[in-house]
C-alpha cells in the first residue's frame, strides 16, 4: 500500500464526521481509504486492491489515476 503519514494531519477517526455534512470524504492519511459520514456517524472504508479513492466521483478508481496516490510513491 502506498500511503504517507509523515506530513499528513492528525485525523480523529471517531469524530471525523462530527463537523461535516453527510457524504463521502477522502482520508487525508491514506489515498486508498475514505470516510462515509451519515447523521454525524463516521464509517471508514477502504477501496479494493489496486484502487484509490477520489472525491471527483466520489468513488474508487485505479490508484494510478488518483493524484494523491501518485504523489506518495
Amino acid at each position: 500500500m502506498n500511503t504517507s503519514t509523515a506530513s499528513s494531519p492528525h485525523v480523529d477517526f471517531k469524530h471525523f464526521c462530527a463537523t461535516r455534512g453527510d457524504g463521502f470524504y477522502a482520508d487525508p492519511r491514506d489515498c486508498h481509504a475514505y470516510f462515509h459520514c451519515a447523521n454525524n456517524l463516521t464509517f471508514r472504508k477502504v477501496c479494493g486492491a489496486g484502487a484509490a479513492y477520489t472525491n471527483d466521483l466520489p468513488g474508487c478508481i485505479y490508484e494510478n489515476q488518483v493524484q494523491e496516490c501518485r504523489t506518495h510513491k
